[in-house]
């Protein structure tokens, strides 16, 4: 069946309707995109301005060749979509509900399973206005949620990235549970809306202030070895580790943990699993990870969640320790999420890394963020020499291992 498509009529369409036609066109992570930028989208890739992307089990086979086809677009819509099952598991993982089951968890007639108390991350679908949160540990993987409305959202004056504890409502086993009452957010006991400075609008002053470690376990751990010290609040240190070479990646992470008045978040990407239950079980530490093997939709939202973590810990004049392990495999999720080769690095594959470099900062009023990365080279390799290449002058001390 034949459908004329015309961005008048494509705005009258379901968000949820929008991105299944974007999924059949080949637009790469519909998701991420408010509708306006999604329409631009599927018409870039109708007039053969952009490549559409092949999903990994059909890479054996070229995309059909859409340029030209600027009105008329063949595509079928799946149907009955309000009865998919929710699952974190599938394409829908990172918040994408269908409108049945957001009708479903809004009516306030459905009767009360029953009450449970959750704690976890805010995450909110800003194309969308509503808010999943997530277990900490293990974000991604777990099937429990809870659904935060979009005026729920605006009347508790939340933001991605803050750790709530909270009272949810059960409606049905398959369905993400639904906020009730906030109790406290960002480890604060909940009494209004009043919120500190946004991250952004935070005065910056240059770094000059040096981390306290635990001299203890400082000097039993691998801070010794590559002499982390003096790290200065704000800044930005690469650990450079030559691929082969024995590096105690756990050790690193006691050893930052140690940091006396200072808060430590982890962002890991592909842990392996016997690392997971070190993760889950390290205390003062807030991790945020992917275990290996998930999609790359999934790294990338990791990704952002633990940076928006950051920012709300930061906007409460805490000093904050973001330890990334490895800045090289985001650059590799951009080349995929870009249709690049998997080795080709340029100035769309740096802008994630950039961006995430660009929020380390000391704050006049009290605060900081200091990031400490982690990346494996190969020696004359040029993927890597090309990455360090471009990122060495944006970090304050370089450490190679």
């Amino acid at each position: 069946m034949e459908k004329i498509f015309d961005k008048n009529t494509l705005m009258q369409t379901s968000i949820f309707e929008l991105r299944d036609i974007a999924r059949t066109i080949g637009v790469y992570s519909p998701t991420i995109y408010r509708k306006e930028e999604l329409i631009d989208k599927i018409f870039k890739i109708i007039n053969g301005d952009e490549m559409p992307h092949v999903p990994k089990s059909r890479q054996g086979r070229p995309p059909k060749n859409l340029s030209g086809k600027t009105k008329v677009l063949e595509t079928f819509l799946p149907k009955n979509n309000e009865e998919r099952k929710y699952d974190l598991e599938t394409e829908s993982s990172i918040g994408v509900l269908s409108e049945g089951i957001i009708a479903f968890l809004e009516d306030s007639k459905n009767p009360v399973l029953n009450i449970e108390n959750f704690a976890g991350y805010l995450d909110i679908i800003d194309s969308l206005g509503y808010g999943l949160i997530r277990p900490f540990k293990n974000s991604f993987k777990t099937g429990k949620t809870v659904y935060v409305s979009s005026g729920q959202v605006e009347k508790f004056n939340l933001k991605t990235g803050d750790f709530l504890e909270v009272e949810a409502r059960l409606l049905h086993k398959e369905k993400p549970l639904v906020l009730t009452t906030v109790k406290r957010i960002n480890d604060r006991d909940y009494k209004n809306s009043t919120r500190n400075a946004d991250f952004e609008s935070l005065s910056i002053e240059f770094p000059l202030r040096e981390a306290k470690f635990d001299k203890t376990i400082y000097e039993n751990t691998i801070l010794k070895e590559i002499k982390l010290a003096p790290l200065v609040l704000g800044s930005r240190t690469l650990i450079l580790v030559k691929k082969g070479t024995r590096f105690d990646y756990m050790g690193l992470i006691k050893g930052i943990n140690s940091l006396v008045g200072a808060k430590v978040v982890c962002l890991g990407l592909e842990l392996l699993p016997e690392y997971i239950p070190f993760m889950d079980n390290i205390k003062g530490c807030e991790t945020v990870y992917c275990p290996l093997g998930e999609d790359v939709e999934k790294q990338t939202r990791t990704t952002y969640l633990a940076t928006q973590r950051v920012k709300r810990l930061v906007e409460e004049k805490n000093d904050v320790v973001l330890l990334v392990d490895s800045i090289d495999k985001l650059v590799k999720n951009e080349n995929f999420i870009n249709n690049n080769k998997v080795n080709e690095v340029n100035k769309k594959t740096l802008e994630t890394i950039k961006k995430l470099l660009g929020e380390a900062r000391s704050i006049a009023m009290g605060g900081s963020l200091t990031e400490v990365c982690v990346m494996y080279y190969k020696d004359n390799n040029e993927f890597d020499s090309t990455i360090i290449s471009e990122i060495e002058n944006l970090f304050s001390n370089i450490i190679y291992v």
